[in-house]
């Protein structure tokens, strides 16, 4: 494949895949609102945030294992073709705790065919000596999907009602899927009899790739709770604000995609320290300095807004930074045999990491007397931080011996 080619298909699946996920961050925008209208406790509504992932947790090992099988394009089209009824069904059948857990957890199962086997298509069309860089750019299709997904939702929920504008976001699925369509001609899959059983030995054996693998359900943890939890916390922190200050503020859903548009690029940094420095060591460092940004942005929330966002815009650079560096070691450290194997175990413990953050996040919110507290904001922060440190400590252990 000549370069112009690969930079033309990574570019237009990246674009594909970061349509299919236009209404991805819908709920967490518009979680204040549906809290009360729906009655919901913190627990729950991080139950609601976070079962996106237990969806697609329930439907991705198979996904991905099976583009060792057969064409990824029409996993992929299938995936797509999955969210859009999800997201009209949500917004015809949604009316509380239950409703919203079953059709949120249809549109994860649907993302599931989307994001692993497109990262599978990817590695499989582009050449080695451009796989390395196209991967990292694919990666940056998350946050740059949710960046335009948190644009798209705060000013769609700002004129329409929000089940109305909901039945809109059902059109970025499927300009997805016809950019997947261009982006990918079908192709024959030849099958692979011996390795079609997932080689658990051969995986489990390769300790570089279980400590990226772990490393991915640490970082997902961070960036779930970031995503399902920041709309809210912003939302507290302005209602802290004296009258006139909160006049000329951004919204919080505005400040949101201002964030992620900085993840974007605090990852396309990252890769390219990750390409001159050993990639590990730069992975360990920005996952100790994240959770350490998220504590000041707790510890910040009766600040004045401004500062509170300059902290939120600095944690969101952070805390995606590593994205793209974590899933290029995976793919580094694979044998090509069984890629589509091991990228569906480890979109698996990324999606366990990024189910159990929200739910985590929000039951120590009520334990700690609940969203309307700055000091539950602390608690809720510090004990994230707690738990993020167990990732770089086995990736750095596992890299020096």
């Amino acid at each position: 494949m000549a370069l112009r080619s690969a930079v033309a298909t990574t570019l237009t699946l990246t674009v594909a895949v970061a349509s299919g996920m236009a209404a991805m961050v819908a709920y967490p925008v518009m979680l204040p609102m549906l809290q009360v209208e729906w009655g919901l406790t913190n627990t729950e509504a991080g139950w609601i945030g976070g079962v996106f992932f237990a969806g697609y947790v329930s439907i991705v090992p198979f996904t991905a294992n099976l583009t060792d099988h057969m064409d990824p394009r029409r996993v992929i089209l299938a995936g797509m073709a999955l969210s859009a009824v999800a997201i009209v069904g949500f917004s015809f059948f949604a009316s509380g705790f239950w409703s919203a857990t079953l059709w949120w957890g249809v549109l994860g199962a649907g993302f599931a065919g989307i994001y692993m086997p497109g990262l599978k298509a990817l590695s499989d069309v582009l050449p080695e000596h451009a796989r390395g860089r196209g991967v990292s750019t694919y990666t940056a299709s998350f946050p740059l999907g949710v960046a335009l997904s948190f644009f798209i939702c705060g000013e769609i929920t700002t004129v329409f009602p929000w089940r109305e504008g909901l039945r809109l976001l059902a059109l970025g699925p499927v300009m997805g899927f016809l950019l997947t369509v261009l982006a990918l001609p079908s192709r024959p899959v030849v099958d692979k009899p011996a390795v079609r059983r997932i080689p658990f030995q051969r995986i489990l054996s390769n300790r570089k790739l279980l400590a990226y693998m772990w490393v991915y359900a640490i970082h997902n943890v961070e960036t779930s709770t970031m995503r399902t939890w920041l709309v809210a916390l912003l939302t507290f922190s302005l209602s802290t604000q004296l009258p006139d200050a909160r006049a000329g503020a951004l919204s919080p859903p505005t400040v949101v995609v201002f964030a992620n548009l900085f993840g974007l690029t605090g990852m396309l940094i990252a890769n390219e320290f990750s390409a001159r420095l050993p990639r590990h060591l730069v992975v360990c460092v920005i996952m100790v300095l994240s959770p350490l940004v998220g504590l000041a942005v707790g510890l910040s929330l009766s600040a004045l807004y401004w500062q509170v966002t300059a902290l939120v815009m600095a944690y969101s650079f952070l805390a995606s930074a590593d994205t793209g560096s974590v899933n290029a070691g995976l793919i580094a450290a694979t044998d090509a045999d069984y890629r589509g194997a091991v990228i569906s175990l480890h979109a698996t413990a990324g999606s366990v990491g990024a189910f159990v953050g929200p739910v985590l996040f929000g039951f120590v919110l009520d334990l700690a007397g609940g969203e309307s507290l700055a000091s539950a904001w602390i608690w809720a922060f510090a004990v994230l931080a707690v738990l993020l440190m167990a990732g770089p400590s086995v990736l750095w252990r596992v890299n020096r011996s």
